[in-house]
């Protein structure tokens, strides 16, 4: 079974993208797709994608793209750049719980992150214009990748 884990904060503006998208997808997938909402703390995750052949990560991201970007990484052979998803409330990250679960032998065959570049992570609820026109083409990309 495919699994698809949104990643965010619903109080972190665009921090919530990762969220919103697997909300919308989760009408849209068939039930061969486990979606999971989570915050992002690495222990969680990587016991989360525990023995998983196929796994989906949804976060926003902030580096020097224009907000609303779309970017698509196969981590599962590559490390994500530097740039992307370093910043965390956790003391292990994203980027982190992949690197030890690489270490640790316990990635999954397939880890797909999809990354949205977000505008404002402030305090407040609701995505920024960009973020938000974005989140449809992010969900048909997802949909896509899981149906493969």
């Amino acid at each position: 079974m495919t699994m698809v884990i949104g990643i965010g904060n619903d109080f972190g503006s665009d921090d919530a993208a990762g969220l919103i998208a697997v909300q919308h997808l989760r009408g849209v997938v068939g039930n061969h797709v486990r979606i999971l909402e989570q915050s992002g703390d690495g222990t969680q995750l990587i016991e989360s994608w525990k023995n998983r052949e196929k796994v989906v990560l949804i976060d926003a991201a902030l580096s020097d793209k224009a907000p609303g970007t779309i970017h698509r990484f196969e981590v599962d052979t590559f490390p994500l750049p530097g740039k992307f998803l370093c910043y965390s409330t956790h003391q292990l990250g994203v980027s982190e719980a992949i690197e030890l679960a690489r270490a640790l032998k316990q990635l999954p065959r397939s880890l797909i992150v999809f990354a949205i570049e977000g505008k404002y992570f402030g305090p407040g609820k609701g995505l920024s214009p960009e973020v938000a026109q974005s989140i449809p083409v992010l969900v048909d990309q997802v949909k896509r990748e899981v149906e493969k």
